[in-house]
């Protein structure tokens, strides 16, 4: 199938592609970000406890930092849920984009292995992912961050509630 011209872009929709494209990258790169740092708040808070436990402070201090860690986890979990929808803004408003302004709706090209797929980036991948919607074993084996950001804060957070508990029994 041939590709069908697309109208030239307007300054209206450069100034709307621009707006759309730095909302979706300056999100998607906060979420990163924000993951990065709960990595390093995590390290610290688990070497604070690791330490605590060595140095035979009373079990209330490491009981508490854990605590401290387990809602950090929780927050960082809220924080990337936030993010994760401000990135999908932005994708939807670019897919529109791409459908009207750059690619056309009904063009396709010959994809990898020669199948006919959606011409455009985030359209192609609507299309992808809506037909494995809710497979949340494909969101995993794809590495998606929907799944595995959050997976490993409530993991960590699950990890420091279990420590706390563990350390309160001991020390009974």
């Amino acid at each position: 199938m041939p590709i069908e011209p697309i109208n030239p872009p307007t300054e209206l929709s450069k100034l709307q592609f621009d707006y759309a494209w730095k909302w979706f990258a300056y999100h998607a790169d906060q979420r990163v970000k924000m993951f990065n740092y709960m990595l390093l708040v995590i390290g610290i808070l688990t070497n604070a406890v690791v330490g605590a436990l060595e140095k035979k402070y009373p079990a209330g201090i490491s009981i508490g930092l854990c605590v401290v860690g387990a809602f950090l986890a929780f927050i960082f979990a809220r924080f990337d849920r936030r993010n994760r929808d401000l990135v999908w803004l932005g994708e939807d408003v670019l897919v529109e984009i791409e459908r009207k302004s750059l690619f056309g709706s009904e063009n396709k090209i010959s994809g990898r292995y020669g199948k006919q797929v959606d011409f455009g980036i985030l359209s192609r991948q609507v299309t992808e992912e809506t037909r494995a919607a809710g497979c949340v074993f494909h969101d995993a084996w794809m590495g998606k961050h929907r799944f595995w950001i959050p997976t490993i804060c409530y993991s960590i957070t699950t990890l420091f509630v279990s420590s706390a508990i563990l350390i309160a029994c001991s020390h009974k």
